[in-house]
């Protein structure tokens, strides 16, 4: 990578390839669609692959779609169906910010929903380096372009005057390359952080309360109940309970062990 390069219309951090950035409207660069019909009351276990606008704050969190999860049997007079090289953009949200999210998609025919900015890049553009781009240092131009209060709202006219920088396609596909990579080990790692999170969780359930071996017993069976003031201080032990089981704290030495049942 090139990091001497001292060109304005390039990035510092490069790859060996030669030529200037250009700036673009995404106007210049990508036909504009919406999105049509669907909700959540539609969604079914079978039936034909879509994607609602909600989805992309809580499904989709990577740049590039991989994996389509909705369904649906709803039949739409005129559904709208992607194309390899799709970029969805949601038409509406509760953040300015939250709004700014774009997602790439490459397969075809799935039934994009309403309330989806659907952006079709020309030739020669990758739609997933725009949704690199878009995500990263364009988020807050695209979140300026937001409109309302309690709900924003995000038009495809608003969006057809935010710039962004293009290089040469090959460049594009080596830069979608390495941030897709990057993003697979991310994934993976958080896979087997939550698998170990898991384990850890499972056998404290078993080591401390919820063995096979161990039975319920009523506290009241091994501890009596004193109503009587201390007269001098710490008179009587304390008892401490926490989620990991009692712990008794002993006199005069306050030490913790663990009460054997």
């Amino acid at each position: 990578m090139d990091k001497k390069n001292k060109n304005s219309n390039v990035p510092n951090l490069r790859f060996p390839y030669k030529g200037d950035w250009h700036k673009r409207k995404l106007n210049e660069i990508c036909l504009f669609f919406k999105g049509n019909g669907l909700s959540k009351s539609d969604l079914s276990n079978e039936g034909f692959p879509c994607i609602l606008y909600g989805e992309l704050y809580t499904t989709y969190k990577n740049e590039v779609i991989s994996d389509i999860v909705s369904k649906t049997t709803t039949t739409l007079s005129n559904p709208f169906l992607s194309k390899n090289n799709d970029l969805i953009i949601p038409g509406s949200g509760e953040d300015p910010i939250d709004i700014a999210v774009a997602r790439a998609i490459y397969q075809n025919d799935i039934i994009l929903g309403g309330d989806l900015n659907v952006l079709r890049p020309k030739s020669n553009v990758s739609a997933a380096f725009l949704s690199y781009q878009l995500n990263g240092v364009r988020r807050y131009d695209i979140a300026k372009k937001a409109q309302g209060k309690s709900i924003v709202h995000l038009h495809n006219s608003d969006l057809k005057e935010v710039c962004v920088s293009i290089p040469t396609y090959d460049e594009q596909l080596h830069i979608v390359k390495l941030l897709t990579k990057i993003d697979e080990m991310i994934e993976t790692q958080s896979k087997i952080i939550e698998l170990k999170q898991s384990l850890i969780k499972d056998i404290e359930d078993k080591l401390l309360w919820k063995s096979a071996s161990t039975y319920s017993r009523h506290i009241s069976d091994f501890l009596t109940e004193l109503n009587d003031k201390s007269k001098i201080q710490n008179q009587y032990p304390l008892l401490s309970s926490t989620k990991k089981g009692l712990f008794l704290l002993s006199i005069p030495r306050i030490q913790s062990h663990t009460v054997q049942h």
